[in-house]
């Protein structure tokens, strides 16, 4: 969307789903639908893909590491979904950074979700202060029935 002008423009054609912006603007991760399958990519900004992140035909649901240097991203294989992390260098232009990771092995997540596994640090809320209850004073006996007491 272009604030100046209030007119919008498609980034990318038919068969690319679930966008999602890298930390700084700079790279969009989305999931790519061919005859193959679905896979994970890495566009720029006009829309241009730039990497594929995965080649597998089973992935999907790609989400940015807070600082853009990882992209999580779910997998289904036997029927079975899974989280799995890769690394990725955008120094200059995105590039693999080392082998993908298993995050999880046979946990049947939601293959309907759209998770986002981090949260940065100064988007965590603050918990509210804990109350704390008033002291309570124990009631004292004044008069002639004190001394009956006593």
């Amino acid at each position: 969307y272009d604030t100046t002008t209030g007119k919008t423009k498609t980034l990318t054609g038919p068969g690319y789903t679930t966008p999602i912006w890298s930390h700084r603007g700079t790279y969009l991760a989305a999931t790519r639908t061919t005859a193959f399958g679905t896979d994970v990519v890495v566009l720029n900004g006009r829309g241009s893909e730039l990497l594929r992140v995965t080649n597998d035909g089973r992935s999907f649901s790609p989400v940015w590491s807070p600082v853009g240097d990882a992209i999580a991203y779910l997998t289904i294989e036997h029927g079975v979904t899974d989280l799995w992390l890769q690394s990725i260098d955008i120094s200059t232009a995105p590039v693999l950074d080392g082998e993908r990771i298993q995050m999880t092995l046979s946990a049947g997540l939601d293959a309907g979700s759209r998770a986002d596994w981090w949260v940065p640090e100064d988007q965590i809320p603050t918990p509210p202060p804990t109350p704390t209850p008033a002291p309570t004073v124990a009631p004292s006996v004044v008069g002639p029935s004190a001394s009956a007491a006593q």
